[in-house]
C-alpha cells in the first residue's frame, strides 16, 4: 500500500499539472485541431496492443523471472517498438480518411515516434512493479510527465497545431524510457532470444486478444463521433475526458499498478480472494464514485472558464463522460484481478458483450448524427460487462456477489448526493454577482466538507477498510 501511496501522489501531481496545462493549449488551438490530434492518439494504441504483446503485463505477474529471460524480453520489445513505428507512419494516410479526418496524417506519422519507445516501457514499467520499485516508478512518471510538457507547452505556442500536442507524449515517453532503464539497471538491456519466455509471451497474446477488445469498444464510439458528427465533437470529446475521465482513470490505474503484481498469488486458489477481492472493489467504487459524481459537477460549471470561450459543448459532455468513466470503474478492477489470475473465463464473456453493446450504439449515432447514442453505449456495456463478470464470480465462488451489490447500492446513494451537493453550492458561486461573495462561497464549501469528513472519518468506509489492513491507523 506504500506503492499505491507513491504512485496515488505522483499522478495527482500530474493531474494537476494537466488541467493548467489543458487550460494553456485549449486557448491556443482549436477544437477542429483537437479532433484530429483525438484521432492521431487513437492510431497509437491499436498498434502498440498488436506490438506490445502483453509484455508488461506477463513480466509483473511472472512467478519467476530470471536476468537472461528480462534481456530477451527487452530484445523482443525493442524490435516490437521500431515495427509498431514504421506501421504508424504508413497506415497514417488511410487512418486519417477512415476517420473522416485527413487533417490528422502529420499528427498520426508525429505518433509513431511515442510508439517506438512503448513496448519496452511498458516492459521496464513491469518489472518496476513487480520489484516493488513505486517510488522510483513514481518519480519516473512525474517527473517525465512534467518535462513533458515543459517541451510541449512552446511547441504548441509556435506552432498551434494537432502536430504539436503530440509533442508532450513524445517528450515523455521518451525521458520515462531513459529514467527506468537507469532503476532496472544492466537486466533491461537487450539480450539473446530464449526459448523459454514462450510462457510469458502466450500469456501476453490473451491480454493482447482482450484489451484489443477493449480498444474496439473504446475507439469505435468515437470514429462514429469523427464520422458522424463531426472533428469539432470528437476535440470537444476529448477535452471533456481531460478534465474527468483521464484524472478518474490515472487515479485507479495507480491503485492497479501496484495490485496487478499481487494478483499472482491468487492464482489457482480462492481462500485469499474471497475477502481481499470483495474489499477491493468496495474500497475502489467508495474512493471513485463519489469522486467521478464531483468530477461531474464540478466539470460543468469549471471547464468554460479552464479552458476559455469556444469549448460549450465540451462543457455539456463532461458530467457524461465522467459518469461513463466511473462506470467503468468496477469493470476495470475486477477485470484485472481475473486477468492477472489467468481466469479467462470471466474476461471474454464482458469484453464480447461490451464491444457488441457499443458496435450497435455507435452505428446509432452515425445514423442518427448524434453523441447520446455512444453516451448510452458506454453506460450499458459497463453495467452488462460487470453484470456478466459478477455471474463468473457468483458460478466460480470467489465472493459473495450479494454483499458487493449491497455496497454498490449504498456507494450510489452516496455518490448522488455527493454530486448534487456539489451541483448546488458551484451553481450559487456562479450566480452571485459579487467576486468577494464568490471567493465566500467558495472557501466555505470547501471549509465545510473538510470539517465533515473529518469528524466522521472513522466512520467512512474506504477508511475503515483500509484501516482493516493497516492503513491509517493514526487518523484514530
Amino acid at each position: 500500500m506504500r506503492g499505491t501511496a507513491w504512485l496515488l501522489s505522483g499522478q495527482v501531481t500530474i493531474v494537476l499539472a494537466q488541467l493548467f496545462y489543458a487550460a494553456f493549449t485549449g486557448r491556443l488551438v482549436t477544437p477542429a485541431a483537437f479532433g484530429a490530434y483525438a484521432v492521431a492518439m487513437s492510431t497509437a494504441p491499436l498498434v502498440l496492443l498488436l506490438a506490445n504483446a502483453g509484455i508488461g503485463s506477463a513480466a509483473a505477474r511472472a512467478s519467476k523471472l530470471s536476468e537472461p529471460q528480462v534481456r530477451a524480453l527487452a530484445t523482443v520489445s525493442l524490435v516490437l517498438g521500431v515495427v509498431a513505428a514504421g506501421i504508424v507512419w504508413l497506415i497514417a494516410e488511410p487512418w486519417s480518411l477512415l476517420w473522416g479526418n485527413p487533417e490528422a496524417v502529420n499528427a498520426i506519422r508525429w505518433s509513431a515516434f511515442s510508439v517506438l519507445p512503448a513496448p519496452f516501457l511498458g516492459l521496464l514499467m513491469g518489472l518496476s512493479r513487480r520489484s516493488g520499485q513505486f517510488r522510483q516508478l513514481s518519480l519516473a512518471s512525474t517527473g517525465s510527465g512534467f518535462l513533458g510538457m515543459a517541451i510541449g507547452a512552446p511547441c504548441v505556442w509556435y506552432f498551434r497545431s494537432a502536430s504539436s500536442l503530440v509533442t508532450v507524449s513524445i517528450a515523455t515517453s521518451a525521458i520515462q524510457t531513459v529514467i527506468l532503464v537507469w532503476v532496472v539497471g544492466r537486466a533491461a538491456l537487450p539480450g539473446q532470444l530464449r526459448f523459454d519466455v514462450i510462457e510469458h509471451l502466450r500469456f501476453g497474446v490473451k491480454v493482447v486478444l482482450s484489451n484489443g477488445m477493449g480498444y474496439l469498444s473504446g475507439a469505435t464510439p468515437q470514429l462514429a463521433l469523427s464520422r458522424g458528427v463531426g472533428a469539432a465533437m470528437l476535440g470537444s470529446w476529448n477535452r471533456a475526458a481531460v478534465v474527468t475521465q483521464v484524472p478518474l482513470e490515472m487515479i485507479l490505474t495507480s491503485l492497479l499498478q501496484v495490485l496487478y503484481p499481487e494478483f499472482r498469488h491468487d492464482i489457482g486458489t480462492t481462500e485469499r480472494a474471497s475477502r481481499l477481492w470483495l474489499d477491493l472493489l468496495a474500497l475502489a467504487v467508495w474512493v471513485m464514485i463519489p469522486l467521478g459524481a464531483i468530477a461531474a459537477a464540478f466539470s460543468y460549471f469549471a471547464l468554460p472558464f479552464l479552458l476559455g470561450p469556444g469549448w460549450q459543448t465540451a462543457a455539456d459532455l463532461a458530467p457524461w463522460v465522467a459518469m461513463t468513466a466511473v462506470a467503468n470503474v468496477p469493470v476495470m478492477v475486477l477485470g484485472s484481478a481475473l486477468e492477472a489470475t489467468g481466469r479467462f473465463g470471466g474476461v471474454w464473456p464482458p469484453r464480447i458483450a461490451w464491444l457488441v453493446i457499443t458496435a450497435l450504439s455507435s452505428t446509432i449515432a452515425l445514423a442518427s448524427h448524434s453523441v447520446m447514442p455512444v453516451i448510452g453505449g458506454f453506460l450499458v456495456g459497463s453495467v452488462v460487462s460487470h453484470a456478466l463478470q459478477l455471474r463468473y464470480v457468483h458460478r466460480s465462488t470467489i465472493f459473495s456477489v450479494a454483499i458487493l451489490l449491497r455496497v454498490y447500492l449504498r456507494v450510489l446513494l452516496a455518490g448522488a448526493t455527493a454530486g448534487l451537493v456539489t451541483a448546488l453550492w458551484l451553481n450559487a458561486i456562479t450566480t452571485v454577482g459579487s467576486m468577494a461573495l464568490k471567493i465566500l462561497l467558495a472557501v466555505s464549501m470547501v471549509l465545510a466538507t473538510g470539517t465533515t469528513l473529518w469528524r466522521s472519518r472513522l466512520r467512512l468506509p474506504p477508511i475503515r477498510i483500509a484501516r482493516r489492513y493497516g492503513i491509517f491507523k493514526g487518523l484514530g
